[in-house]
């Protein structure tokens, strides 16, 4: 016969329960969160590599898929497509040159909201670091027009 108290296997299920449901929550917004902050990197970007004596000025376009970053870079000069990764806010990619010499630049950007900065490792020319904005579209959202009838 039962004695009124709770099976010990009782107990011990009161006490992981609450632990279980805390971490699947706690795992689902940081996936939340993540996603969120890898998904405001997409778009085009206003970019400035602050090269010594030379500043470039560029189009930065990026598309994100999970942790997994594609895209292109386009200047006076040309443009080259690229792929990098996403860790979180971060934006690491490569993007190889090869006029007027054959060279690789990596990329570290960090974004901030509408704003973006870094650095690229430009082989043995050095690091320069790397700023720029998010490139505003010249979409106007139109609102419907209210019809009154009288």
């Amino acid at each position: 016969m039962g004695t009124g108290l709770p099976s010990r296997s009782a107990r011990l299920c009161r006490r992981i329960v609450p632990v279980i449901i805390s971490v699947a929550l706690a795992v689902g917004v940081y996936s939340l969160a993540k996603a969120e902050a890898t998904d405001t990197a997409a778009g085009d970007w206003q970019l400035v590599l602050h090269a010594p004596g030379d500043p470039r000025e560029m189009l930065g376009h990026f598309e994100v898929q999970g942790a997994m970053l594609s895209g292109y870079l386009e200047s006076d000069e040309g443009r080259t497509d690229f792929t990098g990764e996403v860790q979180g806010n971060q934006l690491i990619f490569s993007v190889p040159v090869r006029k007027p010499i054959r060279i690789t630049l990596k990329y570290h950007l960090q974004v901030d909201g509408d704003q973006i900065n870094g650095r690229c490792k430009m082989g043995w020319f050095g690091t320069s670091d790397v700023t720029g904005q998010r490139q505003v579209t010249q979409e106007v959202a139109q609102e419907p027009q209210q019809t009154q009838q009288q």
